[in-house]
Order: structure tokens, then C-alpha cells, then sequence
């Protein structure tokens, strides 16, 4: 029957009267497992633990043990641990792996004593003498090799590992229905909690309905999906969406509950306030409720939430009356020729210009990347290890404001994520004086053998470093590189982050980044939109701010010189996009009318962060026309809207203090409210009297 050739599957045929010898059974049972395998891997996918073979740190930390049990690997083979054994930990992070003693050329992990005789003879040939325990490096281990059992690494099991189940053999069971439309018996969901006084308070949340599923048959408790089929809402032009958040409950095999927690969430949002108007007249309505009469071009809706403003100066004083640019005022204002600045309605962040320093050679550089770059990630370019800090990432594109000299799109780049940084606990030369040894924290840091290094001081900005350091050796929380940086290039380590070559740059431009010296800082943080006073149409957006200077850097230069005054924008609202062609980028139909008026910027808001703001150029109902182009909006997007405060210079006061001529012409209308902004900030002087 054996031939000088072996075939991997075939039938045995057997005659009366053959001589059998032990090759001849060896070859049966080898077939038999071939056809075991084949129909574990072809109908069952019965890869991962079936049961058993648990794995738990020995007393003396030394020794891992494994319980008895049972598993298949990929190729759908048994793989049978009938007592628990043991075997030493490794020295390096590694996986745990049974597998068949042929795949692999370490058996020393299976030479341990039996601990448990369990219920076998000691003499006795087990189907556990074909597989071996095994550790696997974590960077080595490839599918099919076996069936993890474990991860260990720093000296411990990784509690967060589970190993891959072994799915049972079993016909799975679907089934579905709907309830009639219309007919479905809703009733209230009610939920009671202690009311703090020994009662109990009731509140509906939502409304719930019980499904009977007893028409299945199901003999056990199935896992239950319910949806909730319903009208579709118009989200761009309804200022609130009902938000139907569907659950099941009490499952059965005859039925469960289908709940629907249901709230109103609020799809915009809203940074400050939408509007104001003005006050006409109050009265007092049925059940003591105040009624208020409002200018009606303030645009309030059924469902808006007003409140009153409260400017954040000290003292406001209504506006009797203006010609041309004269104005009079309800009662006198301190103010001083040349140097106050009134203000509408609510107190603006400003600040006078005291220099223009030149442009900074800030890169603008766009890229793609494997994994997210983030502020504060570092580069460093291969050719000549040179480091350079992001400064910021928007929309595609980074910018580094001290690049390397001579960037072309062509450098070979690495960046290192502060994300995957660790801290050093401590740092020390190795007693040869070859590798420089760092306890990093947390143990579980990520940094693996062979990686480069960028060091870090304690504000998180890298160390200047002759050659970049590798990592030559890997312990746990122990780590050693090479070579070994200057003691003056170590002055200061705090942080180490590994380099990853998966980013790329498609184009390089510089950035026109400007900076400006202030009088003052205060008002202003990064990512504000700020504009000259005299000038709002031109926008910057803050990108650093220099406290120690009193500087901000600007993402553009702003037609600005010593003595103007730079003004941040005042956040209204947030509105959707309803209708945008790209085909006409300057025009977009916004879900809210009232939402923009002209004079303000919109912004379009993704992912966190702002695109470049474009004004708006004149408003007809919802219909916005731009002083410019809005890149990749679509439907159902956020738009932000801006606000610049009006601003206006007292030139003279006349004997009389309560009238002032301003510089400004048209800068304040009658009934408006104004407040004086000395350069000293604000005085707080109760309010006497305004009018919305």
C-alpha cells in the first residue's frame, strides 16, 4: 500500500488478507486528520481557544502556567494540552503561543516536570506530546503558527489580551418582522428616582413598546436588532432635531422591550449669542409672565434661548440722538480727546500696535501621513538629522515656523508624535561608556528595538543632537541607545519620542506669517480671528502668542503700522449649509435666515477647526453673497459667523460732556449703546441707563 511518494490526501483501500504494517495505520490516521482539518477550517472556522488553557503568573514571577485544555489553529488542527504546564518568562515582550511541535525548532517548553498527574499514567504516549508551548517575539508572529494563549511584557501578563474563542458548532437561527405602521401600542417610558426627601420622583424619558417574538420559536435568548423606521426631517432649516436614541431591553426568548430615549439636541453650535434687539416696551402677561416687545429685525424664533447682555465694561450710556458724526448722549461720559474708543454694545477685545516686526520665514507645507501630525510633533529631516516643530495643522497642511534651510519637497522627512512619547524616569552612561540607559515611564511606552529618537526638554521641544540615537536594547521599561549625546546636549531631558518615516510633503510655500507687538495681550488666545479696526474685510488668524513679548504671530500680514488698533472677532452663531454650488462658490443658502448680516465673515467648521474665513457681501433671506469663494462646503455643514465690533475715536469733546464729535462718520446710530474704553482697560461704573 506505501509507495516511494506520499500524497496528501487520498483513499485507503484495504484487500482480505493484507499484511498491515505501522505506516500503513500511520497513513490512515494521517488522512483522517487531513479530512478533520479541511472540514474544521472549510465549515466551522474553529481558530482560537475552545476551551480551557488559561494562563496565570507563577507565585515566583519566574514561570508562567498554563492550564489544561483546548484549542485549533488555523489550519483547523486539535491542538490538546492535557496538564497544565509550565514555562519560564521571556526576557523581551512576547507572545504566548501553543502550537503543533513541528512548526517550530524550540521544544525545550515542553521538557518541564508534570506537576499534575492528572488522569493518565505517567508512562503513558499523549496527543499533548504533538504540540509545545512556545514564546513568540510580538513584531514576529505570523497567522497560523499556532493559537495565542498570552502577551507578557515588563514583567507581567497583559490584562487587557484576551485570546480568539473558537466558535462553537451550531446552525445559527435568523429571523425578522416589523410592526404595523401606525399600529405599533406605544406607551410611556417612565423612569423613577429617590427625590433626596424619602420619595420617589416619576419622569418620562421616552416611550417603549414590548415586541412579541414568541412566532419564532427561538429556544433560547437570541441577540435582539431594533430600529425605528420614521418620517426623515428637514435638518437644515429646523433649528432643533428630535434625537431618538432606539435600546432594547428585558430580552426573551418569546419577546423584548424597544425603547426610545427621546430628547431635543440643539444641531448647531452656538460660541456666544445669535442676535440682539431692542426693547420697545414690557408688560406683564397672564400668570405673571413678562411680555417684552423687541425690535423685529432681531429675528427671534419660536424655541430660541434669549438673555439679557450684559456688556463687560462698567458703564454704558444710550445714544439721544447723532448728526452726520456727532453724537448725544444720555448723560455724560468720561472720555478724552484722541484716546477713547467707544464701543456698541458689548466690550470688544482690542489692542494698539506698538511695532510691526518683519515677516518670519514660517513655512506653509502640505502633506499626507500614515498617522495624524498634531502641534507640537517634531520633524526631522534624514540627510542631515535637522529638527524643525510643527506649529500648526489645518485642513492638509502644517506650518513650521523655523524650518529647515534649504527645505525642498524632496527631503527624505520623519516625524516624531508626541502621542507615542515617553517620560525618563532617569538617565545614565552604561559603565563601558558605549550606550546611554533610560527608565522610561509609562513601562508599556511602545518603543521598540531599532527605533530612532528625538529628546525632549521639559517644554516639550527637542534637544539639538550631533547624530540622531537608536535604540540598541530593549527591557521593559529599560531601554539603552546609541550613541551616547554630549553631557551639554543632555542638559535638560525629560522626554523621548520615537521617529516613524510616514509622512511625505507634495508642496512647500512660504507662510507671510507676520508679528506684532501689542500693548496689551490679554484679550487674545491662539485660533482667534483677529482684523485691523479700520479694516475687517482683511482677516488673520493668531497662531502664537508671545506673552513674555506681548506679540502675537499672525497666519497673514494685516495692513497694520505702529498706533493702529487690531480688534478680535465677536463669535454670533452657527448656522448649516443648505444649498452650496461649487460651480458658484461665492454664494450659499444657509439653513436660518438672519443668521449672517452684511459686514460679518462665515467660517467653515470641520473637524475642530476653522477654514478660511470669507465676508459676506450682502444678505437676501437665507441666501448669503461672499466677498469671496467658499472651498468644500457641502450640505448640512457648519458654518461659523463672525462679528468684528464697531469701534469709533473720540476727536474732541464739547463743553457740554455728553457731546463728543468722533472721527469715524457713520460709526454709531441713535438709540445704540456705547462704553469707553480707556487704555487701562475698563472702570466699573454702574450702568444708568440704555436703550436696545
Amino acid at each position: 500500500m506505501s509507495t516511494p511518494y506520499r500524497r496528501d490526501l487520498e483513499r485507503l483501500r484495504y484487500w482480505q488478507g493484507q499484511t498491515l504494517r505501522s505506516l500503513d495505520a500511520r497513513d490512515q490516521d494521517r488522512f483522517d486528520a487531513l479530512r478533520r482539518q479541511l472540514h474544521n477550517r472549510a465549515l466551522h472556522s474553529t481558530g482560537g481557544v475552545a476551551f480551557g488553557l488559561a494562563v496565570r503568573l507563577a507565585a515566583d514571577a519566574q514561570t508562567v502556567e498554563v492550564a489544561c485544555g483546548l484549542a485549533y489553529d488555523a489550519r483547523g488542527r486539535e491542538l490538546i494540552l492535557q496538564r497544565a504546564r509550565r514555562i519560564a518568562v521571556p526576557a523581551v515582550s512576547s507572545w504566548l503561543v501553543l502550537r503543533m511541535r513541528n512548526d517550530g525548532a524550540s521544544r525545550a517548553s515542553t521538557c518541564c516536570v508534570v506537576v499534575d498527574p492528572g488522569c493518565s499514567p505517567a508512562d503513558a504516549h499523549l496527543l499533548e506530546q504533538d504540540v509545545e508551548l512556545a514564546w513568540a517575539p510580538r513584531t514576529s508572529f505570523a497567522p497560523g503558527n499556532g493559537v495565542l494563549l498570552a502577551l507578557f511584557g515588563d514583567g507581567a501578563l497583559d490584562d487587557t489580551f484576551a485570546p480568539t474563542q473558537a466558535r462553537p458548532i451550531a446552525r445559527p437561527r435568523l429571523a425578522r418582522g416589523e410592526t404595523v405602521r401606525g399600529d405599533t401600542p406605544w406607551e410611556p417610558w417612565v423612569v423613577e428616582r429617590p427625590d433626596g426627601k424619602g420619595g420617589i420622583l416619576s419622569r418620562v424619558v421616552g416611550v417603549q413598546t414590548h415586541i412579541d417574538t414568541s412566532a419564532s420559536g427561538f429556544t433560547q435568548i437570541p441577540r435582539y436588532v431594533a430600529n425605528l423606521q420614521a418620517q426623515t426631517w428637514d435638518l437644515a432649516s429646523a433649528e432643533f432635531a428630535p434625537a431618538f436614541f432606539p435600546s432594547v431591553a428585558d430580552p426573551a426568548v418569546d419577546g423584548f422591550t424597544f425603547r426610545l430615549l427621546m430628547t431635543e439636541i440643539a444641531r448647531r453650535r452656538y460660541s456666544a449669542w445669535f442676535g440682539t434687539g431692542r426693547v420697545a416696551s414690557i408688560a406683564r402677561g397672564v400668570g405673571d409672565r413678562l411680555l417684552v416687545e423687541v425690535d423685529p429685525l432681531a429675528t427671534f424664533k419660536v424655541g430660541d434661548v434669549v438673555a439679557q447682555l450684559r456688556p463687560r465694561a462698567g458703564a454704558v450710556v444710550r445714544i439721544d440722538a447723532f448728526a452726520g458724526n456727532k453724537l448725544t448722549l444720555a448723560a455724560p461720559l468720561a472720555v478724552e480727546a484722541g484716546v477713547t474708543m467707544l464701543a456698541v454694545a458689548n466690550l470688544p477685545r482690542v489692542a494698539s500696535v506698538l511695532e510691526v516686526l518683519p515677516e518670519d520665514p514660517a513655512v506653509l507645507a502640505a502633506f499626507t501621513a500614515v498617522l495624524p501630525v498634531k502641534k507640537g510633533d517634531v520633524l526631522q529631516r534624514t540627510a542631515d538629522s535637522a529638527l524643525a516643530v510643527v506649529d500648526r495643522v489645518s485642513q492638509g497642511k502644517l506650518t513650521v515656523g523655523k524650518p529647515f534651510a534649504g527645505w525642498k519637497t524632496t527631503d527624505a522627512l520623519m516625524v516624531a508624535r508626541m502621542a507615542g512619547a515617553a517620560d525618563v524616569k532617569t538617565a545614565s552612561v552604561s559603565p563601558d561608556g558605549a550606550s546611554l540607559v533610560l527608565e522610561l515611564k509609562p513601562a508599556t511606552h511602545g518603543i521598540e528595538l531599532g527605533m530612532s529618537l528625538v529628546l525632549l526638554d521639559g517644554d516639550r521641544l527637542p534637544l539639538p543632537l550631533a547624530r540622531t540615537p537608536k535604540v540598541t536594547s530593549h527591557n521593559g521599561a529599560v531601554i539603552e541607545v546609541q550613541p551616547v549625546p554630549a553631557a551639554a546636549e543632555l542638559a535638560g531631558l525629560a522626554r523621548v519620542a520615537p521617529l516613524a518615516a510616514d509622512i511625505t510633503i507634495q508642496g512647500l510655500q512660504p507662510k507671510n506669517r507676520s508679528t506684532v507687538g501689542l500693548d496689551t495681550i490679554d484679550p487674545f488666545d491662539v485660533g482667534d480671528f483677529v482684523a485691523a479696526s479700520d479694516d475687517p474685510a482683511h482677516i488673520a488668524v493668531v497662531e502664537q502668542v508671545n506673552k513674555g513679548k506681548k506679540q502675537l504671530a499672525l497666519s497673514t500680514a494685516l495692513a497694520v503700522e505702529a498706533g493702529s488698533v487690531i480688534v478680535g472677532v465677536n463669535w454670533q452663531t452657527a448656522t448649516t449649509v443648505d444649498v452650496f454650488d461649487a460651480k458658484v462658490p461665492d454664494k450659499v443658502t444657509v439653513g436660518r435666515a438672519g443668521a449672517a448680516r452684511p459686514g460679518d465673515f462665515v467660517a467653515l467648521r470641520a473637524a475642530g477647526d476653522f477654514a478660511t474665513p470669507v465676508p459676506v457681501a450682502s444678505v437676501a433671506g437665507k441666501t448669503l453673497t461672499l466677498d469671496g469663494s467658499l472651498v468644500g462646503a457641502m450640505r448640512l455643514d457648519t458654518l461659523a459667523v463672525g462679528r468684528f465690533p464697531r469701534t469709533a475715536t473720540v476727536v474732541s469733546q464739547d463743553t457740554d460732556p455728553a457731546h463728543v464729535t468722533l472721527a469715524e462718520a457713520g460709526a454709531l446710530n441713535a438709540g445704540d449703546c456705547v462704553m469707553r474704553l480707556p487704555s487701562g482697560g475698563p472702570r466699573p461704573i454702574r450702568v444708568r441707563s440704555c436703550r436696545w
